[in-house]
């Protein structure tokens, strides 16, 4: 035994392993399939490595490693930037930066261990002293001494090093217990701004900022979509196709699926914006395309379409979703909500791994085990679930006897006939009906200005009347749950459901 410069003990036989790897390249050459170009480092015999991808600069300091170590951490990130994901091998490289210098040591011995006794000491000397990051990154390492010949390993041993355990963790875990999906809240949120921001009779859009109007259109595209950030960031003007008609225009986007397990060539897709959002995507293309100023982050693409890296499409939809009270949701909770509302809906396993661009149908099974059954999905679009129809009371306990109702000027006592339903008598508007810019009935329920009249057999009357008419819309759609006209008579049905529980004692006592 012999000790090292670093002062850990060292192996003269893994020293003299070590010897026997290659010299490094001269040039190394990398992909960087955000900017879609082979780019090049030129000094790879400094200690300090800079890699530029998805539009930022990832540096790489092997200083950090003991000596004798370094010339084998740079061939492993030399061979492993042209067979990961740069995120993949910045994670390997900083877990095996903060590691204990044994640990890495006695990982590398492993080179030198017989075979039949790798799991065993893999299972006692490293995998019970760190996580599964790090386990990863040591196997890594590991894989590409198998592929150098480094003492005992070869490509044969490849098999054993790819089948050494972990721990166990369930990977689908938050996806199983509902955590990472939107809830109807958040649902509304979202579809209420959008929607409001859209439409110009409320909001001028030639006014809006076009810094909203960026993530206003990154909002739209992942909850509609479910892409990743790189595939918005990648996005670029000629990508975005704009229909016109005489008193509406059709938009649609072309982008490519990401992390393909493949090299194979890039797989174009095709979506179309609901129409309900498309002036939002014609203003931004407007702006970006007549020489008007507009935002451009340092490493976007020259023709970008949001001027944006994968890292400032993350930071505009974090900020966006946290003024509209949806703190801590990311572009990949939208991607698990959206697969889910996929399968609830009725997809099939290839309509989704379609849809989500998942290069197996295998990948999306789990959407399919946390998925409701059709009659559940039925009784929340009537709001007779007791899962969903208590997910958001009314702000409110306001009410009216039926005497001081009928006692009020006939313009703030409520009435209409939405879709075909003649109602009247559930309250009072303390506004004036005629003042009121919203749609009768269908926009009282939850009115601050609302008071509900204390006989719930009324408000029964009024949910099983629009309970029909909620079914016709279903029928229709084939279980499509998100046109504008569906989700109103949903949100009506439970805010009546609320009013009923309320007036029946339901909460008194929660």
């Amino acid at each position: 035994m012999q000790r090292s410069q670093s002062g850990f003990p060292g192996h003269a036989r893994l020293l003299e392993a070590l010897a026997s790897l290659p010299p490094l390249p001269s040039v190394i050459r990398y992909w960087d399939d955000f900017a879609d170009c082979w780019k090049t480092i030129r000094n790879p015999e400094e200690n300090a490595w800079s890699f530029e991808v998805n539009g930022e600069f990832l540096e790489f300091d092997f200083n950090s490693f003991d000596v004798e170590l370094i010339h084998l951490m740079k061939l492993w990130l030399a061979r492993s930037v042209s067979e990961l994901a740069c995120a993949t091998f910045k994670m390997y490289f900083q877990a095996l930066q903060r590691l204990e210098k044994s640990l890495i040591y006695t990982t590398l011995d492993l080179s030198l261990t017989p075979p039949l006794s790798i799991d065993d000491k893999w299972r006692c000397e490293i995998m019970m002293a760190c996580n599964n990051h790090p386990l990863r990154a040591l196997k890594s390492l590991l894989l590409f001494c198998c592929g150098q010949s480094v003492g005992l390993l070869n490509n044969d041993s490849r098999p054993r090093i790819a089948a050494l355990p972990q721990h166990a963790v369930d990977k689908y875990a938050s996806v199983r217990n509902g955590d990472v999906f939107l809830d109807l809240y958040e649902d509304r949120k979202i579809i209420d701004f959008l929607d409001s921001l859209n439409d110009a009779s409320r909001h001028d859009l030639t006014h809006a900022k076009t810094t909203l109007l960026i993530s206003a259109c990154i909002l739209c595209i992942c909850y509609q979509f479910a892409m990743r950030p790189k595939q918005i960031a990648k996005l670029k003007v000629g990508h975005l196709k704009i229909f016109n008609f005489e008193k509406t225009a059709s938009v649609q986007l072309r982008f490519f699926r990401g992390k393909q397990r493949k090299s194979t060539a890039p797989i174009p897709m095709l979506r179309k914006i609901k129409r309900e959002w498309t002036n939002l995507f014609v203003e931004l293309h407007r702006r970006r395309t007549t020489g008007q100023a507009f935002p451009q982050s340092p490493g976007a693409l020259a023709d970008s379409l949001f001027g944006l890296t994968p890292a400032g499409v993350v930071t505009s939809l974090a900020r966006l979703t946290a003024e509209l009270g949806l703190d801590g949701r990311s572009s990949t909770d939208f991607r698990h909500s959206a697969a889910q509302r996929m399968v609830d809906a009725g997809a099939t396993q290839e309509e989704l791994a379609e849809y989500m661009g998942h290069s197996w149908s295998m990948t999306g099974l789990v959407y399919f085990e946390s998925s409701p059954t059709q009659a559940e999905r039925v009784n929340r679009a009537l709001a007779i679930s007791p899962i969903y129809s208590k997910i958001e009371r009314i702000a409110r306990t306001r009410t009216i006897s039926t005497e001081d109702l009928s006692n009020a000027l006939p313009a703030h006592q409520i009435g209409g006939m939405p879709h075909g339903i003649p109602i009247a008598g559930i309250g009072m508007c303390t506004l004036g009906q005629g003042l009121c810019a919203k749609n009768p009935v269908l926009s009282c329920y939850g009115c601050d200005r609302f008071l509900a009249v204390q006989n719930s057999k009324i408000h029964e009357e009024v949910r099983d009347g629009l309970r029909p008419v909620v079914l016709q819309f279903y029928n229709a759609s084939r279980g499509e749950n998100y046109s504008p006209a569906y989700s109103q008579l949903q949100d009506v049905l439970e805010r009546v459901e609320h009013v009923i529980d309320e007036l029946n004692g339901a909460f008194d006592n929660e």
